[in-house]
């Protein structure tokens, strides 16, 4: 049986060639309907797009280089999800680097081996000047002059924070590897006397029959009684993809920050408040 073609998917679908292989690179100058219609087409017939002849008529090779300059928390599951569920649409592969030592060789490396783009998540100690790059650089965690970047947002964490809270004081309990370091310059830190306050623990373990809100991944299991601030990998990952996306598509408007909120959980479990961003 012959493999299905662009030209099957277009006549499927009912638009030309042209709008097919724009709708399955993730062009927005298609419509959402169109896209879908065209999507829709193409899983019915089988079809697949051909990155190889893709990336040699564009200059390109279908690798997305991700730097992890810290493992924790961007090395999670549910971060890699997200990330892979964007980036899988133009059927691009992911190449994991880990500067720990020689930092200042990875990103002459990363071009030698003609990545179409670059993700560097979590603080770096390497210059970085975007400008200088070939390629597109997106930071994630941390922001650069001139370069997109994807956030965490401070100010709706501590909204749903202030609202879990209920109007009682808050106070910090910090440790190493704290997913929110932002909260340390906002929260004051847990004192002695921490009676009718609002503990958050970020990166320590509540001790037991502690009340409060505890930081985790969400792979980590349930604290019973405590409320439960989740960072937004899944979030973050999709978000990432998607302004990677239109980087290297070099599609106008490409916003210098995209923020992610958290989701925060009630002691039971269920959802409190989940604020999309932008």
């Amino acid at each position: 049986m012959e493999r299905p073609t662009m030209e099957d998917v277009a006549r499927a679908a009912g638009v030309d060639k042209a709008t097919v292989s724009r709708a399955l690179k993730g062009d927005r100058r298609i419509s959402s309907v169109t896209r879908e219609r065209v999507w829709d087409a193409a899983r019915a017939l089988g079809y697949r797009l051909n990155v190889t002849a893709s990336s040699l008529s564009g200059g390109r090779t279908g690798i997305a280089a991700v730097v992890l300059a810290d493992l924790h928390p961007w090395l999670s599951p549910s971060f890699f999800r997200g990330l892979h569920r964007t980036l899988a649409r133009l059927e691009m592969d992911i190449l994991l680097k880990i500067p720990e030592f020689r930092g200042q060789d990875i990103l002459p490396s990363l071009l030698a081996r003609r990545v179409d783009c670059i993700a560097w998540l979590g603080a770096s100690s390497v210059p970085l000047q975007t400008s200088e790059l070939a390629v597109p650089l997106v930071t994630a965690g941390f922001s650069l002059p001139g370069g997109p970047a994807v956030l965490l947002s401070e100010e709706s964490t501590l909204r749903q924070l202030e609202g879990a809270a209920g109007g009682r004081p808050m106070m910090l309990a910090a440790g190493e590897g704290a997913l929110f370091p932002f909260l340390s310059a906002r929260l004051a830190p847990l004192s002695g006397d921490c009676r009718g306050a609002f503990v958050v623990y970020d990166g320590l373990p509540p001790g037991d029959g502690s009340s409060g809100c505890r930081c985790v991944v969400p792979e980590v299991p349930e604290s019973p009684g405590l409320y439960r601030l989740e960072w937004p990998g899944y979030a973050l990952g999709v978000a990432l993809g998607r302004v990677l996306t239109a980087a290297l598509q070099a599609r106008g408007g490409v916003p210098s920050e995209t923020f992610v909120a958290p989701t925060l959980r009630g002691p039971d479990g269920d959802t409190v408040l989940s604020i999309k961003e932008t």
